[in-house]
């Protein structure tokens, strides 16, 4: 009886992806053209750069970084923030061999609650995603930030290398999001391997099939924030819809090669009506996000809840950009226990 309700379950979840993403799709359909500009990513670079302020990424806390000098930017909100791709999904012709530099935000060299071990975050710089709960909007503006070598990298981390090692750690490589920049990834990964560490990327997902078939072999485990395991919310949380399908495929791909992964899952609750739309503390989110995981169980290891936090609201602030979440609080300890319950009652594994 417990494995019927389990496959009711599991079925009645693809259904619910299959009817979500066919709405998706019709409402994008009868866009007009200024939505659609909204939610299409800017082709022109701004003229300010952005700053590069320190801190984490929506992770376990803010983290003291570099610091770059400030320009004062009139942005009136977090999509206006512009992007420029490294690479085209639809061409052809992609570069497939390591890029022995690349664009850094911030190196934290010290942390252990990013993968097994101790371990040096690496934040790489640009992001295409617009996500609401976003803390590092610094981060977003691409081919700007610290240019490093690989060997810059290392050597930055060289006095801390007999602690990755004895622990068992490595390098966990972050964003922004890392996966724009996969052939500096894969360089920065084979040197780790080369000096005894393990990698980790923690992503969004971002790519093709060609793309994570030329990094996946060098990546020892996968932290991978789903936002959401309904593609509507999904869309509404990142500003980007399309790119649920991308999540989707990049966790097929994760179970095809069986990468050690962990679902980062941002828990948000509130009973402001404004909210509703974003909120991702509701049953059927929950149960979506255990149905994931269990769906791809060669793989999926487990989710780890990540209460929302306003640490990089600040920055908002100092860069002139509307935060969208400005009143909404972190959620309760009831609601976080409320989630981990539901979660676990799939038999799914929490960390919190």
């Amino acid at each position: 009886m417990l494995l019927k309700n389990t496959r009711r379950k599991l079925l009645r979840y693809k259904q619910i992806i299959m009817e979500s993403t066919t709405l998706m799709m019709k409402e994008e359909e009868d866009k007009d053209e200024e939505d659609s500009l909204l939610l299409s990513p800017p082709t022109t670079q701004t003229q300010q750069l952005l700053a590069l302020k320190g801190g984490a990424k929506h992770s376990r806390g803010n983290v003291p970084c570099s610091h770059g000098e400030h320009f004062s930017c009139h942005l009136p909100d977090i999509e206006d923030v512009t992007l420029k791709n490294e690479w085209d999904e639809t061409e052809t012709s992609v570069d497939f061999s390591p890029k022995n530099w690349g664009w850094i935000h911030s190196i934290d060299s010290m942390t252990s609650v990013d993968g097994p071990g101790l371990r040096a975050m690496i934040f790489f710089q640009g992001c295409q995603k617009r996500c609401a709960f976003c803390c590092n909007p610094d981060s977003l503006e691409e081919n700007v930030g610290k240019k490093m070598a690989t060997e810059e990298v290392f050597s930055a981390l060289e006095t801390k290398m007999t602690y990755y090692r004895k622990s068992g750690g490595g390098i966990t490589m972050s964003g922004g999001e890392c996966m724009l920049q996969y052939r500096f990834v894969v360089a920065l990964a084979r040197e780790a391997r080369a000096r005894g560490l393990t990698s980790i990327i923690d992503t969004a997902a971002a790519g093709n099939d060609m793309i994570w078939d030329f990094v996946l072999p060098h990546i020892d485990m996968v932290l991978l924030c789903c936002k959401s395991s309904h593609p509507v919310r999904y869309g509404k949380i990142t500003g980007h819809p399309e790119n649920f399908g991308v999540m989707l495929a990049f966790l097929a791909k994760l179970e095809e090669y069986k990468v050690p992964t962990w679902l980062r899952f941002v828990l948000m609750s509130s009973d402001d009506e404004k909210f509703q739309d974003i909120v991702t503390d509701g049953e059927e989110e929950l149960l979506g996000v255990a149905a994931l995981a269990k769906m791809h169980k060669r793989c999926v290891k487990g989710v780890e809840i990540l209460p929302y936090h306003n640490f990089g609201a600040f920055k908002y602030k100092e860069m002139n950009i509307a935060y969208k979440l400005e009143q909404m609080k972190p959620p309760s300890d009831e609601v976080i226990r409320r989630a981990k319950r539901v979660i676990e009652g799939e038999g799914v594994k929490v960390l919190l």
